[in-house]
């Protein structure tokens, strides 16, 4: 698909601009449990407060792909990062439920429009399986960096603070990042791929959907978690920092495999495991070890799992227009789970938020089971 064709050179630099634009998503536990902590925020307003950033991360990469069509890609790119930057700086201080929901919601369709970088990206790979699996294992890495530095860059005692700085210098990271993009990368056009997007692509963009959903509900509240089974904040850090490590691990392993895997059984058997893994969770012993080894595991099939789904659409819909609104569905289905998420906290505690995403990881496999077919009926279809 020579219309699809982008150069290893600006494939790595859109990669690493949108996983600049990614980072509050690794960081993201540690910043709320903070948040919670230092009293910025009820503990029941974090479902609404995650709600209302993903959901803006994912109407801005919708907004980015529109702005790549239009603009140059360093253009793009360097206006976002300093606004990132700017926006998460302001928020340095804030207090109060309202305040925190309206910055972190506006951070967030900024974040979203440098997700768009990379998405388009993706769509114009050659191999879109292996160029996910890079930019889950690129965007990983650097929250793991983040992860890692929160607990020592906190400012005047504060952790939230020093979470806001490390996102507001992601920013100007992709900013002069910027400087190296390339000039123009447009998404595919809707008269190079024959029309609308087919049942079957919005069928597997539902699935996508549910599985993020699920897992961000369980990072949501990953540190609440660790500290919920009376262990100091101190190893919350530790605990994001090495399920962070496994999902690099995953992200790296599913990209050198690359297209090798079969994107509907990897989806399926994964996403069993990882249901086991939460049930173990559940029933965890008070020992750290066991807490850190389980999260890592559902760290890693998380992100080993994600790069099938985009070879999956590709195989739904071979003119790869799905791939530019995964990022779009993954992020509203990782912002609705952790406002009900927070609905079943609060009746039920850190537990109703775990059989909340079992059930849900439930439903993504049906759809996906759903989805078995012929390649070539499922290619005629999409096209």
């Amino acid at each position: 698909m020579t219309n699809h064709a982008i150069n290893g050179r600006n494939l790595g630099t859109a990669i690493v601009i949108g996983s600049l634009g990614t980072t509050v998503l690794g960081i993201e536990p540690i910043l709320l449990s903070a948040m919670v902590h230092e009293g910025r925020i009820a503990e029941t307003t974090v479902g609404a407060l995650v709600t209302t950033e993903l959901l803006a991360i994912a109407i801005g990469s919708v907004i980015g792909t529109r702005l790549l069509a239009r603009f140059g890609a360093h253009s793009v790119a360097a206006g976002a990062g300093l606004l990132t930057a700017a926006l998460n700086a302001c928020t340095i201080g804030v207090k109060g439920d309202l305040a925190l929901i309206a910055t972190r919601g506006a951070a967030g369709a900024i974040e979203g429009i440098l997700m768009a970088l990379a998405l388009v990206a993706i769509a114009r790979s050659r191999q879109p399986e292996r160029a996910s699996g890079l930019f889950l294992a690129a965007q990983t890495f650097i929250q793991f960096v983040a992860v890692s530095l929160a607990p020592s860059l906190a400012l005047e005692g504060s952790n939230t603070d020093g979470c806001l700085a490390i996102l507001s210098g992601c920013g100007l990271a992709a900013a002069l990042i910027a400087t190296i993009a390339p000039r123009r990368l447009v998404p595919p056009e809707r008269k190079q791929s024959g029309g609308e997007l087919g049942p079957r692509s919005f069928v597997g963009l539902a699935a996508v959907g549910a599985f993020t959903g699920a897992t961000l509900c369980i990072w949501g509240y990953l540190g609440l978690w660790i500290s919920h089974n009376g262990f100091p904040a101190e190893l919350e850090s530790r605990a994001v920092a090495l399920s962070l490590a496994a999902q690099i691990i995953g992200a790296l392993v599913a990209a050198h495999l690359g297209s090798r895997l079969l994107p509907r059984a990897t989806i399926l058997t994964s996403t069993a495991f990882a249901i086991l893994v939460l049930l173990l969770m559940l029933h965890a012993q008070h020992d750290i070890r066991i807490l850190y080894a389980l999260s890592a595991a559902f760290s890693f099939l998380w992100l080993f799992t994600l790069p099938a789904f985009a070879g999956l659409l590709v195989e739904i819909d071979p003119t790869r227009r799905a791939l530019l609104y995964i990022a779009a569905v993954q992020l509203a289905g990782a912002a609705l789970l952790p406002t009900l998420a927070g609905i079943a906290v609060g009746y039920h505690g850190i537990g109703g938020a775990f059989w909340l995403a079992i059930g849900v990881l439930a439903i993504a496999m049906a759809l996906v089971a759903g989805l078995h077919a012929p390649p070539a009926k499922i290619e005629k279809e999409a096209w």
